[in-house]
């Protein structure tokens, strides 16, 4: 992490890899080509949630697929729990949500990909918030698609990503404050 720059004491500025899970991969993107195909859908049963189930009111299943036991258990490292953050890697790139305990064992879909952050570093909450309003990661985003065709963002870029990390105290007061409509808790930190 790198302090100063004029930042608060104890805020500085990171990468999502410096911010992720030691002991697990910190980002993960979904299944695709033969490990999931339209044939593996069914009506009912587990569900894998695709980017229409990140709405700006959480996860929904509304938008939601299915596959049958047999199939989830054999992509079982795609299965989410409780505090990953999805993060969409194609079309509205960006959008992002907290798992919370009714979506635990969800699977996910080629077009999200799932951070396991460090609960030490980040708060998950907290990480979506500043995703969802940082000029930053606007400006970040807007970069690693430049001269794209389609929006989109890899497992590298996402690792690469600046987050501003204040203390987790902060990060708390910043949650409860519920600053969802945009991001200001620093005069909208710029990276230099």
């Amino acid at each position: 992490m790198s302090e100063g720059n004029g930042l608060p004491p104890g805020w500085a500025w990171s990468t999502v890899a410096q911010v992720g899970h030691d002991s697990e991969q910190t980002v993960l993107t979904g299944p695709f080509g033969s490990n999931l195909g339209h044939e593996d859908f069914v009506d009912a049963g587990v569900p894998v949630l695709t980017i229409g189930c990140l709405t700006q009111h959480g996860l929904s299943l509304a938008k939601a697929l299915f596959v049958d036991n047999a199939k989830a258990n054999g992509l079982g490292r795609y299965r989410v729990r409780e505090g990953d953050v999805l993060f969409s890697r194609m079309a509205s790139v960006g959008r992002a949500e907290v798992v919370t305990a009714q979506f635990n064992g969800a699977l996910i879909n080629y077009h999200l990909m799932r951070l396991r952050l460090a609960d030490e570093a980040v708060s998950p909450r907290y990480f979506v918030y500043y995703v969802r309003g940082s000029e930053a990661v606007k400006s970040y985003v807007r970069d690693v698609n430049h001269g794209a065709t389609r929006d989109g963002i890899n497992t590298s870029q996402l690792l690469d990503m600046p987050i501003l990390v204040p203390p987790l105290a902060e990060q708390q007061r910043i949650v409860a404050a519920d600053w969802t409509r945009g991001w200001r808790p620093y005069g909208g930190c710029r990276r230099r």
